[in-house]
């Protein structure tokens, strides 16, 4: 059984680790995080490329989808209660009076939007995760301080813990230190 979760790479500054990520991409691997102690400009379009407009497109439309569900609840709820299972009829106005109901569908087509944003916002992000094996390394407390780390996940396709190993070295890495799961 492969107890590694990855391998993780420490960098002394921005600029070696871009040129790390430039290198490591180039030999092939896809699963890769970086971890730096503050945002990296360009490091997006070099990491991320196009899937973060992939990642955007599903949360979109599954809010969509449940914004839509809302308003068609509450749309069949109120003509369900307004006209068929207690009409009133006061005044003379219709059973159906569609300017009282905007307000209620608005506001239950917003609750169903909002609750579905946090909610798969928590699912795309892979939250709460409340334990995380790179905490067990020593090095990476640095993280939040002034280094930066490049990992390599154990599930990358071109994975090899002696390979891996060599080809982070090779890419101006102070350490590199294998990442066991718990």
């Amino acid at each position: 059984m492969n107890n590694i979760y990855g391998m993780l790479a420490e960098y002394e500054d921005q600029g070696t680790i871009f040129e790390g990520l430039t290198k490591i991409r180039s030999l092939g691997y896809k699963k890769i995080d970086i971890f730096s102690p503050f945002p990296i400009h360009g490091m997006e379009e070099m990491f991320m490329g196009k899937s973060l407009k992939r990642q955007s497109r599903k949360l979109s439309n599954t809010v969509f989808g449940f914004g839509m569900v809302g308003f068609l609840a509450i749309f069949g709820l109120i003509t369900w209660v307004s006209v068929f299972n207690y009409p009133l009829n006061i005044g003379g106005r219709p059973l159906m009076s569609f300017p009282a109901f905007i307000p209620p569908m608005f506001e239950i087509t917003i609750l169903f939007s909002g609750i579905t944003t946090v909610i798969t916002m928590l699912y795309l992000n892979g939250l709460p995760k409340w334990h995380n094996p790179l905490f067990n390394s020593v090095k990476f407390k640095r993280v939040t301080d002034d280094r930066f780390f490049l990992l390599i996940y154990a599930t990358d396709c071109r994975f090899n813990s002696t390979q891996t190993q060599i080809d982070l070295m090779k890419s101006n890495a102070l350490s590199v230190e294998v990442i066991l799961k718990d």
